[in-house]
């Protein structure tokens, strides 16, 4: 199965918290949070995980090592908007946002989004 070698390479890899100011723009989730490249899995360098764990706060697990373990760091609105159009495009059926917001539904309907890395 591969429920082992992910949980080993998730546990191998350097986890940040990104944490939205209120003030700002803020995380959605979605029926199927839990994004990466599926053209690279999760094992590879170059690799990313994004989950969204409240409207403030997001875990990124990556493989870059210029970034310190369990790191909390402000999420600007770029690397929120990334982790939103990832969160949105992999939604199987439902997309939550704490609020009525009209850029969800443009999101929402973009099938093809391009995907970025997060910084």
């Amino acid at each position: 199965s591969k429920t082992p070698m992910m949980r080993d390479a998730l546990r191998k890899m350097t986890w940040v918290f990104w944490i939205a100011q209120n003030t700002g723009p803020s995380f959605l989730t979605s029926d199927n949070p839990f994004f990466f490249f599926q053209s690279l899995g999760i094992g590879r360098q170059g690799s990313e995980v994004t989950v969204p764990l409240a409207s403030d706060i997001a875990l990124w697990a990556t493989w870059r090592k210029d970034f310190v373990e369990g790191e909390y760091r402000q999420a600007h609105a770029k690397v929120i908007r990334e982790i939103n159009r990832r969160t949105a495009s992999n939604a199987y059926r439902y997309v939550y946002y704490h609020k009525q917001a009209d850029w969800i539904p443009k999101l929402i309907n973009n099938r093809n989004p391009f995907l970025n890395r997060i910084i």
